[in-house]
């Protein structure tokens, strides 16, 4: 956890205090960071930003008339005329590395980094689960994976915790180096490589090579959880002094499964662990958690959790906000997969929704899949040719400028398509009926969640 008084803060940064009274406050201390200058208490460091829209730094008088104490700045004037403390530095992103990097230092349990283009916020979860078998887990909260969540999820470490598994995200070249340098992970594990992010990396290969920056920081021995059955992590020439670890579907890798069952959608099946037998049953969507399960055995047979205790963890996992979660509004049925979309996810969840066993419609409500790139067209394209291969989705309902290609690609079930909010939103609650199951799922951009919370609080006839 941050624990630092705003005198060591000061010299930590390299900052410049340009206002207050610094006698007074300067042994006053910041256990925590925001970027919202709604969330401020006297313990809190607030960061304004400079964002497209909006400079953040114009609340900084709001925040130390309130309860802030210590606000940083990039600018040397202020309107603020009190006595508590604004601290000038250069770079609030380069300030806010520099405390994630002082707040790793403190951490002296193993770090275990996951990364990977989709999927990483469940396989994130799923570990933790199997660890609490044996050991007290410290996870990254919500999605603060990123070059600014980084450092508060680094922030806000429980000092009891016995072991970490923080999420490690990017969108950009160069950010996972970045990430790698304040997160120094003791173990890495890699979920897959698909083409997330590709309008920004330009191609797989570029993408495996940055994700791959997560070891820059690692030390010799250290152990990389490499999903076996990914064409590009299987490939990929990884340091040769790290110890990697494969798992998959293939008997040859070091986790397994084998007898794999689908039980109401939900997976069954046998995991050998290292050699190590044992029985798996899941009680989340889709065939896709057999390997977030896996390789969160695999991490427990590393660390010497007992792995029936850590099945057993797993077996209570329900899933995670926004990631394949199964609601209810009376006999409607909801799949809740709105936080972001890819193409190899939404494969996924379509595979959820045909596979859940339904006696009324299901439908599927899909928004655009962002960053894209050049592929963009093609794999909105793919996906109508996926949803009419399965046979029984009765009805799909595209939202947004990019996802009509699904659309415009399906012959065989009844389809629909909208541009607008309000359009979409009238159409859901007369079409919507009895019975139905629905799955909701677009880039986080295209805000699916936001019909998700309609129809839940939709009073239907």
């Amino acid at each position: 956890m941050l624990n630092i008084t705003v005198n060591n803060l000061i010299s930590l940064l390299g900052g410049e205090v340009i206002s207050g009274d610094i006698s007074r406050y300067g042994h006053s201390i910041v256990k925590r960071i925001s970027y919202d200058s709604r969330q401020i208490d006297p313990f809190t460091l607030f960061v304004p930003l400079k964002g497209e829209k909006v400079d953040s730094h114009k609340f900084i008088g709001q925040v130390l008339g309130g309860d802030g104490t210590v606000c940083l700045s990039e600018y040397d004037g202020t309107d603020y005329n009190g006595d508590k403390i604004i601290i000038k530095v250069e770079d609030s992103a380069d300030a806010v590395r520099k405390i994630a990097v002082f707040c790793r230092n403190g951490i002296k349990v193993p770090v275990i980094g996951v990364t990977g283009s989709v999927g990483k916020t469940t396989t994130r979860e799923m570990i933790s689960y199997a660890l609490s078998a044996g050991r007290k887990v410290y996870a990254t909260p919500g999605n603060r994976n990123s070059q600014l969540g980084t450092p508060q999820t680094l922030s806000l470490f429980d000092d009891d915790a016995e072991i970490a598994v923080l999420e490690m995200g990017m969108s950009m070249p160069g950010e996972m180096h970045s990430l790698a340098e304040m997160v120094r992970p003791d173990a890495a594990v890699f979920t897959n490589i698909g083409i997330t992010h590709i309008e920004n990396l330009g191609s797989r290969e570029a993408i495996v090579e940055e994700k791959a920056h997560i070891t820059d920081y690692m030390q010799d021995g250290s152990p990389l959880f490499i999903n076996g059955d990914n064409d590009m992590l299987r490939s990929y020439a990884f340091p040769s002094n790290l110890k990697k670890y494969t798992y998959g579907l293939d008997d040859s890798f070091d986790a397994y499964a084998a007898d794999i069952q689908e039980i109401s959608g939900c997976p069954s099946f046998t995991a050998y662990i290292c050699g190590t037998k044992v029985t798996v049953r899941l009680n989340v969507y889709g065939k896709h958690n057999i390997y977030n399960a896996l390789v969160a055995l695999l991490v427990c047979s590393y660390y010497g959790i007992n792995l029936s205790d850590a099945s057993a963890k797993l077996s209570v996992y329900k899933g995670y906000l926004h990631r394949g979660q199964i609601l209810h509004n009376k006999d409607i049925t909801v799949i809740d997969d709105t936080y972001n979309a890819a193409p190899d996810s939404v494969r996924a969840a379509i595979d959820i929704l045909s596979a859940i066993d339904n006696n009324g419609r299901r439908i599927a409500v899909l928004g655009d899949m962002k960053e894209l790139g050049e592929n963009s067209v093609n794999e909105h394209i793919s996906i109508g040719d996926y949803i009419q291969s399965k046979g029984n989705i009765d009805l799909l309902v595209t939202y947004g400028d990019i996802s009509k290609h699904m659309s415009d690609r399906i012959s065989a079930v009844d389809k629909i398509h909208f541009s607008e909010e309000k359009d979409l939103d009238d159409y859901l609650f007369s079409e919507i009926q009895s019975g139905d199951l629905i799955l909701f799922k677009g880039s986080n951009s295209m805000r699916m969640f936001d019909f998700v919370d309609k129809v839940m609080n939709h009073e239907f006839m």
